[in-house]
């Protein structure tokens, strides 16, 4: 199974570097691939990266206050998510928060590096392997890399300078991304709920991707409403919404 690992400046072409590492250690069967390892000299980049990008089967975008609107970061992860049946789309957010994501990177899965968060991401790239370990060694196999992987962070962290965070959004670009993802969320009820729908004849991975897609899209809209609750209030009456208490 193919790991695309996407990256665009200095931290995130480290982390990337180092993920590509970790992985090879952790899940022998898996083959990252990243564009300062996998181009050999005197290859056309353009031409390699869409040989790649077309036979993925999981994309991990390393997220930074410096890419992430990098043109280069936006193609690779449109080009990872052409095939969302099969492919998966996952982005590390190396130094900032869920909140400063805009679309289009706003609707994959986030992942933060932190010990339970890359536990996850590991369990999850394992699934998708044509040969899983079983849970008991992934775990701990895990274990066993984790402070090792943490360090290097770390030390990157250091090494690295940081760029400007990400300015936040407008109440009205919030509203409407709100509303986009309202509709979206609308639509793969609505397909749950239709009558032609068989339950009897659905994969139990196809149920279970489509309980983490509703359940990832609440989480995200509820911190977004949280957000815009805070804003209004303050706005309207001065205050925070928990100075006002009963009254807000």
């Amino acid at each position: 199974m193919k790991v695309f690992i996407s990256w665009s400046g200095d931290r995130s072409r480290r982390v990337a570097e180092l993920l590509d590492t970790w992985i090879k250690c952790t899940i022998q069967s898996c083959t990252p691939w990243i564009s300062t390892r996998g181009i050999g000299r005197g290859e056309l980049w353009f031409p390699a990266i869409n040989r790649e990008l077309a036979e993925t089967s999981i994309g991990l975008v390393c997220l930074t206050a410096q890419n992430i609107d990098a043109p280069w970061i936006l193609f690779e992860a449109g080009a990872l998510a052409k095939g969302l049946d099969s492919n998966r789309v996952i982005t590390l957010l190396i130094d900032i928060s869920s909140t400063d994501i805009r679309d289009p990177l706003a609707q994959f899965n986030h992942t933060t590096p932190t010990k339970e968060s890359m536990s996850q991401l590991l369990q999850t790239i394992n699934s998708l392997s044509t040969t899983p370990l079983e849970q008991k060694i992934i775990e701990k196999v895990f274990d066993k890399y984790w402070d090792e992987f943490n360090t290097e962070f770390q030390q990157i962290i250091t090494d690295t300078q940081q760029g400007p965070k990400p300015k936040k959004l407008p109440n009205e670009e919030m509203l409407s991304q709100i509303l986009f993802s309202l509709r979206g969320l609308e639509k793969r009820i609505g397909f749950v709920e239709r009558d032609n729908f068989n339950e009897s004849n659905a994969s139990i991975a196809e149920l279970n991707k489509m309980v983490s897609i509703l359940k990832s899209d609440n989480n995200r809209l509820k911190v977004k409403n949280e957000l815009l609750l805070k804003k209004y209030t303050k706005y309207k009456f001065g205050a925070d919404v928990n100075e006002l208490g009963d009254n807000a």
